[in-house]
Formats: C-alpha cells, sequence, structure tokens
C-alpha cells in the first residue's frame, strides 16, 4: 500500500509519518528530502548559490535554509524557480524509493501534493489538518514568526480543500496521545 501523506505546515504530517513508520512503513518525507539537496547536493548548492548569490550560503557549507525561505515566501518568481530546480529531483527520490519498496507498505509526505496533482501516484491520501490558530502556535514553537507563518500558509491549498479532496483526514488539534489513537484508527481503516 502506497499512502501520500499531506497537510498544512504545522499541522503534524510528520508525526503521522513517524507513527506510520513505527507502525513498519518505509518513510520518504519530501522536506526532508529539500533539506538533504539543499546541504550536500553539489549541483543543487551550485544552482542556489548561482540564483541567489554567496549570501545564502550556511556556515556550515550548503544552504542557509532560513534566509532562503525569507527570500523565497516573499517573492513568488523566486519561490517558482526554487520549486521548479528541488521538486523534479524530489519526485525522482521519493518515487525510486517507492519502486524498491514495491512490496511494502510506504508512506511519503508532500506538503504540496495536492497543489503538484500527485495524488494519482498513491492508493491512499491522507491529509493532517487543524485550526489556523493551532498552526501559527506550532511554527512559532519552531522560531517561525506570525508574518513568516502565514506567507507559507498562504502558499499552500486552504486546509478545506485539501479534506475534501483526501480519502481520509486526521484532525490534529489535540495532544500527542489522542493523535497516536486517531493514527492506529487510520491503520485499522487502511487494513
Amino acid at each position: 500500500m502506497k499512502i501520500g501523506l499531506t497537510g498544512g505546515i504545522g499541522c503534524g504530517k510528520s508525526t503521522v509519518g513517524r507513527l506510520l513508520e513505527d507502525a513498519g512503513f518505509c518513510r520518504s518525507d519530501s522536506d526532508e528530502i529539500v533539506r538533504d539537496l539543499l546541504r550536500s547536493d553539489e549541483g543543487v548548492v551550485s544552482e542556489v548559490i548561482g540564483h541567489f548569490g554567496e549570501g545564502i550560503c550556511a556556515d556550515g557549507g550548503g544552504i542557509d535554509r532560513s534566509k532562503l525561505a525569507k527570500i523565497v515566501f516573499n517573492d513568488d518568481s523566486t519561490l517558482k524557480w526554487l520549486e521548479s530546480l528541488l521538486h523534479p529531483r524530489v519526485g525522482e527520490i521519493w518515487r525510486a524509493r517507492l519502486a524498491t519498496q514495491a512490496k511494502q507498505n510506504s508512506v511519503v509526505e508532500i506538503p504540496l501534493l495536492f497543489e503538484k496533482n500527485l495524488e494519482n501516484a498513491f492508493d491512499f491520501v491522507v491529509c493532517v489538518f487543524c485550526t489556523r490558530e493551532q498552526q501559527l502556535t506550532r511554527l512559532a514553537s519552531k522560531g517561525i514568526n506570525r508574518q513568516m507563518a502565514l506567507a507559507r500558509i498562504s502558499n499552500q491549498l486552504p486546509l478545506n480543500v485539501k479534506t475534501a479532496r483526501a480519502d481520509i483526514s486526521i484532525f490534529n488539534n489535540g495532544s500527542l496521545d489522542f493523535l497516536k489513537r486517531q493514527t492506529v484508527k487510520l491503520l485499522d481503516v487502511l487494513n
């Protein structure tokens, strides 16, 4: 079984992904793939520096993602450029993983799954959602200020659209224990 896992930023996709991994699913996280590409893929790093300049470099090498985010989430053209560079590479990686895991249950976390029309790559699409205030609270706890959080949220489809398009939705406004119980129910439904 191949699950596409999506939802809004700060809604808990990665937590559900890790819970599914704990239950035996092979897990791929698109955000982690992006982090790896921006940290260690020489071709990607070179192209990003070529486009944005040396000031985008991180101290330890690779790209400083917080500097990059401040630029791209305030300028649609730079965001589109970055997505055109990263998204094909990210897709190649998770598709290759799915191919090697064909006989195993797999979950792929893709924040922009519906925005990029990727739902047909999966047997089921699960959307994790919460209230806007909960999103903002969670993002603030990660050091993302309200203005930047709202900019990132606005670059995704509204959560009501994502939940309507998903096969199954999980509301994550409660405790971790509540989310764990919902994930167990999800597994019961899928099996």
